[in-house]
């Protein structure tokens, strides 16, 4: 007899607070049988040893058919143990009577948890090699209260995790120098409401932003599920409120750039047309935006309040860099070209146009960057983020990500093949401007300023909680223990369950029979096997008898072994000695301490997850040693931060290449006479990691628009060289220039195969040569080897020795049919202030030199500067805008090494026709 939904239990659930149900089974009697049944219902006024017993529905008779009973209209209350009396009595008039296990009141429901193929729960099987027997696991948390999984609820202000970044702009891959300073000062907590607001805001000294940015451990394990509120900052689109996953160093963060296909800054002092000026437009400048934009006549009346602005057209020749704090430098600053890293971020855009855009991106850009951008009604209100990082898996070895972004409540976003972040990754609030945008100062006394708001942020468990890891009928599998919670769980507890303990369940399932395929119909009509998936489902049963169902991911049965490749394996040897070279097999070696194999091995259906080898001195013997999958690697893995060192490497640059007559800065300039040659030498570098050298030519430094950059060295000095539209390496003919450009941008060879390579420069043109070395952890460095000017017999040089002003005058050929004047010459004037050394060089261009090509077919980003103007006049780029429509002589004028001046220039040349 039982009063709850199964027997033999030392204390009975029920979930419906208006029913206890009794039953009962083989009750008899050989002699006079069985006459009938009595129930009764009782209560206890407590759980405690000294309750007392009530009676609460009298005993009600029953015929002897009679197997189940139901009281009903109760009103069961928690924490209070009912009993079930039960009289049985014969028909000679004798009787017996028990009681029935305690039963209480319980209305919780079960919870599904997450249900895995194979004994590892943290590693899920996809493939089985039996049809007979499937292992499966899952989690136990014997706490009946709270979640099965806690989340962790942070507070915003107490946290100790929380920290401060103090950073010099963003740490851009691209090398964009940002107008940005993070700053703690920026970032307000509000100890009341466990709410804290980043600011951006501009500053009213330089042409720059002031903001902040609040970090912490993401605990980012396998995934996770994240919320935070958030309330973004206002500020006439310019300022971009994030939530930013960073995978890299805690002290210096980048995020991406979002690039609507229209100009959005143009939008931003859209408020200017309106006639009068509304107040709120303070932020913009309305006599630069509309004079910049349409011309005087159309300005309207703008606000008193707006006051000029003074714009800096001489750029200083040095940056300036501070600390975070203002503090002086006392070390040098790091101005390098940071390395992508991992990261993810959620970004919301307000006021114009506003969206969400998720992005993610790999470390050094090695994969494409992932993004999507959704338009979203953004309001002065919390946005409430919910953003879940759910791992995949579609086969043993291969595990992807997915980020999805849910906005109060709603699927926003999905991205799916993300990279998968590491448990050190960072969870950052900020906001910064967008596009680098740095308003205007109209009114000093109510400069740009914008906040937003970030609380009520939950995080997963912490990272090594075992519950992050997410055909047969149903069977008993496992019985957990039952913890002690108050007096009432003293009926069934077991005092040594652990409540607060993830526990591992592994189960297995035998006598199966399954089938790895099945015949199928493809949408052409052909059969062919379709493989079949097969799901564990778990059922979970309260003591109420409420259930809960949980099904794994999936798995599939392979039954078939893998294959190894007879080509590989039986044609030749797979042995080789590493005295004699590694690529030579052999079937004899010289070594006695080293044996070296390879082996191809394939599976179509599962695929190869591990190899196993032994070393025997028969067949498949394994004497010598014994069958493992693992060993002890004397080389390992070095860990490389920091791109290789170049300044030890020599060059020289090759061709027709000499030193100006002159001593010029940069001293690294050279002068060429050959349009169609160049190339430079390189030494191996003593850094044994470096495995690549590449060769990349520029019309500035560090560019690579004319010959991009191109591997032309592994691990050993040598050369590099165009000459006659070939590459050469080590002066071999390797390529036409052409297919260079093929393989960059998966053009058919068969579109270029017939066309010629053609490396000609112009006469004028400075060419920046820059040798870019990578070790093998793709961490690379650009070593500028210097620029080479294209000259002459034309061509003029002057160098200013002491820093003085340089003028070169120069008498011109020109195409004009009068006789020659004194006015038929070119003057150039630099200003005062050169650096001693600096050289300027005037270039006369000649008919011949007009009516030339140039072109280097390598690149597709090569823009000659000379490009005949009379033959040009109908090509739809070359619609100048006041553009020169007729010409008596035609030059360029060079500063050696694009070494900027400190003022304009100043240039007199003849601009007459015929005999005008």
């Amino acid at each position: 007899m039982t009063a709850g939904p199964f027997y033999n239990m030392d204390l009975a659930y029920t979930s419906d607070n208006t029913t206890v149900q009794v039953q009962w089974t083989n009750y008899s009697d050989l002699e006079s049988e069985i006459s009938t049944y009595e129930v009764s219902l009782w209560r206890n006024t407590s759980c405690h040893s000294d309750g007392q017993e009530e009676l609460l529905v009298d005993w009600i008779e029953l015929t002897n058919n009679y197997t189940e009973y139901s009281f009903v209209n109760l009103n069961l209350t928690m924490n209070i143990p009912y009993t079930v009396m039960f009289k049985v009595t014969n028909g000679a008039g004798l009787s017996i009577v028990q009681k029935s296990s305690p039963v209480l009141y319980d209305p919780s429901k079960p919870t599904a948890g997450t249900l895995q193929d194979g004994p590892d729960f943290s590693t899920p099987q996809v493939w089985f090699s039996s049809t007979k027997t499937i292992t499966g696991s899952f989690l136990h948390f014997a706490n009946p209260l709270g979640s099965a999984c806690p989340s962790r609820h942070i507070s915003m202000v107490n946290d100790p995790d929380w920290n401060e970044l103090q950073q010099i702009g963003l740490k851009d891959p691209s090398g964009k120098k940002w107008s940005l300073l993070y700053l703690t000062k920026n970032i307000d907590k509000d100890i009341y409401d466990d709410v804290i607001s980043v600011k951006l805001a501009r500053d009213h000294r330089k042409p720059q932003m002031f903001t902040g940015a609040y970090y912490r451990p993401a605990s980012f394990e396998n995934g996770g599920t994240y919320h935070v509120s958030v309330k973004p900052a206002n500020g006439h689109g310019i300022a971009v409120t994030e939530i930013l996953f960073w995978d890299g160093q805690d002290t210096s963060i980048a995020t991406y750039e979002y690039e609507e296909p229209f100009n959005w800054a143009s939008s931003v002092c859209q408020c200017c047309l309106l006639d009068p000026i509304p107040l709120d437009c303070e932020f913009c400048n309305c006599s630069r935006y509309l004079s910049d934009k349409y011309g005087n006549s159309t300005i309207p009346t703008v606000p008193s309040t707006t006051t000029g602005t003074t714009i800096q057209t001489t750029t200083q020749p040095y940056d300036i860099v501070n600390n975070p704090d203002n503090s002086n430098v006392s070390e040098p600053v790091d101005t390098s070209i940071p390395i992508a890293q991992r990261a993810c971020g959620i970004q919301v855009f307000s006021d114009h146009y506003p969206k969400i855009v998720t992005w993610c991106r790999s470390f050094n850009d090695i994969h494409p960057l992932m993004k999507t951008a959704v338009d979203y009604n953004v309001t002065e209100e919390f946005l409430n983020f919910k953003i879940i990082f759910q791992p995949e898996m579609d086969d043993a070895v291969d595990i992807s990500m997915c980020l999805i972004v849910f906005v109060n409540d709603e699927e926003l976003t999905e991205l799916c093949g993300i990279p998968n972040l590491s448990e050190s990754a960072q969870l950052v609030l900020h906001v910064f401007n967008r596009d680098n945008f740095v308003p205007d100062i109209t009114d000093k006394f109510n400069i740009f300023s914008t906040k937003a708001y970030f609380k009520n942020l939950i995080l997963p468990p912490p990272a090594g909680a075992l519950c992050r890891y997410d055909i047969e009928p149903f069977s008993e599998v496992i019985v957990p223990c039952i913890p002690c919670f108050g007096e009432c769980s003293k009926y069934n507890c077991d005092w040594n369950c652990n409540v607060d303990q993830h526990v591992d369940f592994r189960f297995t399932l035998i006598d199966l029979d399954l089938t790895p395929q099945v015949v199928d119909v493809n949408e052409t009509g052909h059969y062919y096997n379709k493989t079949i998936i097969y799901y564990l489902t778990g059922k979970a049963v309260t003591g109420a008898g409420d259930n809960v169902l949980s099904s794994s991911p999936g798995f599939y049965i392979d039954l078939t072994r893998p294959v190894f490749d007879p080509d590989v394996m039986l044609t030749s040897p797979i042995y080789i000695d590493a005295t004699q070279g590694e690529f030579q097999p052999i079937s004899y070696q010289a070594s006695n301490n080293t044996i070296k194999a390879f082996w191809r091995c394939t599976d179509e259906e599962s695929q190869i997850k591990e190899n196993l080898w032994a070393i025997g001195e028969t067949p498949g013997g394994e004497e010598v040693q014994r069958r493992a999958t693992h060993w002890n690697d004397i080389k390992g893995v070095v860990v490389l931060l920091e791109p290789p060192e170049v300044d030890n490497l020599n060059n020289t640059i090759k061709g027709e290449i000499k030193p100006f007559e002159e001593s010029v800065v940069p001293t690294d300039a050279m002068e060429s006479t050959d349009p169609t040659t160049i190339g430079f030498t390189f030494t191996v570098s003593e850094d044994k990691s470096v495995k690549r050298y590449d060769m990349c030519i520029g019309t500035d430094k560090y560019l690579d628009n004319i010959f991009p950059c191109t591997w032309v060295g592994y691990n050993t000095s040598g050369s590099a060289s165009i000459k006659d539209g070939y590459l050469y390496i080590d002066d071999i003919k390797l390529r036409p220039l052409s297919e260079l450009k093929t393989k960059v941008w998966n053009i058919s060879y068969e579109s270029t195969e017939n066309k010629t390579s053609v490396f000609h420069m112009e006469p004028g043109r400075s060419l920046f040569m820059t040798m870019r070395v990578c070790n093998e952890a793709v961490l690379c460095t650009n070593k500028s080897i210097g620029s080479v000017l294209i000259t002459n017999t034309k061509t003029v040089l002057k160098t200013s020795e002491k820093g003085e002003s340089i003028e070169i005058i120069q008498s011109v050929t020109t195409n004009s049919t009068r006789k020659k004047r004194e006015t038929d010459v070119i003057v150039v004037t630099t200003p005062e202030g050169l650096e001693p050394g600096q050289t300027v060089v005037l270039q006369p261009i000649s008919e011949e030199d007009l009516n030339t090509e140039y072109r280097s077919d390598s690149s597709t980003d090569f823009q000659p500067y000379i490009v005949n103007p009379a033959t040009s006049f109908d090509m739809v780029d070359r619609l100048l805008y006041r553009r020169i429509h007729s010409y008596v002589t035609t030059f360029s004028v060079i500063p050696v090494g694009h070494l900027s001046m400190s003022g304009p220039m100043n240039i007199t040349y003849p601009d007459s026709i015929g005999e005008k």
